[in-house]
């Protein structure tokens, strides 16, 4: 509905500015949606020579015609004189209107169209000009759109090709062809504007993985989907890896340990982290890096010092790389908390030759008795990444809280099409864990603008204002999954068919018993002894 408003707007804009306006009649008289000689040509020349009645419409209406007795056609036909004169002199006449419209219905062109059937005073004089004046009253196809505004006057699927690519608008994904997906462009009929939104997401349908919890989604070199995960009682992403072809069915998950290092003796080298193809959370420096444990650096993974399966840490390390995937610990800190701790889930990302890294920070309360845990920014002195600095304790401002619903946690950002980012985070604890409530956790989106990454707000995905979630756990019980908890989102870009977000997800197995694994991955149970697991599941964005 919102791309045939925006088509009809720029239609309108079009009929207002062109020599021939459209009013409405179009020359299928008898409404029955095909423009043809024997049917709507007769009738309208027949008219012209004056027959009424029966004798008007006799054997000249079309099977499932809309228009059929003789006094509705009459009346339809006296209120459009002005558009039924095709040689445009003033006034209507059989044999010469009426046989312009019924010679141009049979298909003549050229001088066989207009040989003889133009009067003395005709305005219109060439077989150009009356062909472009009928199709101002011929909708071919019937779609509502008449021949000279429809692109495809012969499709009533299609009308309009904005970028001239030869595909119509409801076809193409990329109307103005800019780059950006209609889904997500914010003028999507207008190339020189790329500025993305955002839209909801649709649950996808089953198990993206079981026994499995906070997914890091990325793009392989080999162009499969690679997904690093936690275990079903772990926290932190990355101890184990799976990969599918398509980003829904996945293979069987993997181990990614740390390879065997000496982090304590300096003459030994750190401990190495093994291939990371693919994940999502490695930074390409705009600068490389010459630190001691990070010369010749071009990538680099940032983590929590309390080690990168850890829960919380006081400051930032990160782990370094001279290709993109395999990595190094890095021994020291790219910045320490201000608040002592607390750092958490965190996610970088490189725009305007800085990176900005955007993390769980602050405690609730902390020594100032300043309730502070919540989303924090840092961002590099300069495009190694070696130093970070605090720009903003409240990029989503969320204000002083020590209630955990209102609080957004575990961000993590993309890079969009148009140089923006799109940062997600989840409210956790929006009630409890039980099998009459689900409502614990809502997935929100944020957009960081690529001109002033200082800039961070929330996306509006329906357009009515306010950070309306993305996906919600009522969604995905809609949809027929049995969720208590939608946590650690993870998004994919999936090019211009748009964005699919992973999410961490407590499930009640007795409603998977098609999963029967899940039994033996049992998390918790809920306050009626419920049982749940842990699942990872998957939504996309759609219009």
């Amino acid at each position: 509905m919102i791309r045939r408003r925006i088509q009809i707007l720029l239609l309108t804009s079009f009929l207002t500015t062109c020599s021939f306006v459209y009013a409405g009649f179009d020359l299928d008289i008898d409404d029955d949606g095909k423009t043809e000689a024997l049917t709507d040509g007769l009738l309208v020349i027949r008219y012209m020579f004056g027959f009424s009645g029966n004798s008007l419409t006799s054997g000249a209406i079309g099977s499932g015609a809309n228009r059929s007795s003789a006094q509705d056609i009459e009346t339809l036909l006296a209120a459009s004189t002005t558009e039924l004169d095709i040689d445009g002199d003033g006034s209507t006449e059989a044999l010469t209107d009426g046989l312009l419209i019924i010679r141009e219905l049979f298909g003549f062109s050229g001088d066989t169209l207009i040989a003889g059937a133009l009067s003395t005073s005709a305005t219109r004089q060439t077989n150009s000009s009356v062909v472009e004046y009928l199709n101002t009253i011929k909708d071919s196809d019937n779609d509502t759109y008449v021949d000279s505004i429809d692109t495809f006057p012969n499709d009533s699927t299609e009308w309009v090709d904005t970028d001239g690519d030869g595909t119509g608008n409801n076809a193409d994904s990329d109307d103005d062809g800019d780059g950006v997906n209609d889904l997500l462009d914010l003028s999507p009929l207008d190339e020189a504007i790329t500025d993305a939104r955002l839209l909801p997401f649709e649950p996808d349908s089953g198990i993206r993985l079981s026994c499995a919890a906070v997914p890091r989604v990325g793009w392989a070199e080999d162009g499969s989907v690679v997904m690093y995960h936690a275990s079903h009682l772990t926290s932190g992403g990355g101890q184990f890896r799976s990969v599918s072809s398509d980003g829904l069915s996945f293979s069987a998950s993997e181990e990614t340990p740390e390879e065997v290092g000496t982090p304590i003796d300096p003459d030994e080298l750190p401990p190495m982290l093994r291939d990371r193809d693919g994940f999502p959370g490695v930074v390409a420096l705009p600068s490389t890096s010459d630190r001691i444990w990070c010369n010749g650096g071009t990538h680099r993974i940032f983590a929590h010092n309390a080690d990168i399966s850890g829960t919380f840490g006081s400051g930032v390390t990160s782990l370094c790389s001279t290709d993109g995937k395999w990595f190094w610990d890095e021994r020291d800190d790219r910045v320490t908390s201000p608040d002592s701790g607390l750092m958490g889930v965190m996610s970088g990302i490189a725009m305007n030759d800085r990176i900005h890294l955007f993390t769980m920070d602050g405690q609730s309360p902390n020594d100032s008795g300043i309730n502070r845990h919540r989303v924090w920014h840092y961002r590099s002195t300069d495009g190694t990444g070696d130093v970070l600095e605090l720009l903003s304790d409240d990029p989503l401002n969320n204000g002083e809280t020590s209630e955990p619903s209102v609080r957004h946690n575990d961000p993590q950002a993309l890079i969009l099409s148009n140089g923006d980012a799109l940062l997600v985070t989840m409210q956790q604890h929006m009630g409890p864990i039980h099998p009459d409530s689900h409502r614990t956790g809502i997935i929100h989106g944020w957009r960081i603008s690529g001109d002033d990454p200082t800039v961070v707000s929330p996306e509006f995905p329906d357009g009515s204002g306010g950070n309306t979630p993305l996906i919600t756990p009522d969604a995905m019980v809609e949809a027929g999954h049995d969720v208590y908890s939608l946590n650690d989102p993870s998004v994919l870009d999936l090019g211009l068919d748009g964005y699919r977000v992973y999410m961490g997800v407590l499930v009640d197995i007795a409603s998977y018993p098609e999963q029967p694994e899940l039994n033996d991955c049992v998390a918790r149970e809920s306050d009626d002894g419920a049982q749940m697991a842990w699942v990872i599941l998957s939504a996309t964005s759609s219009d």
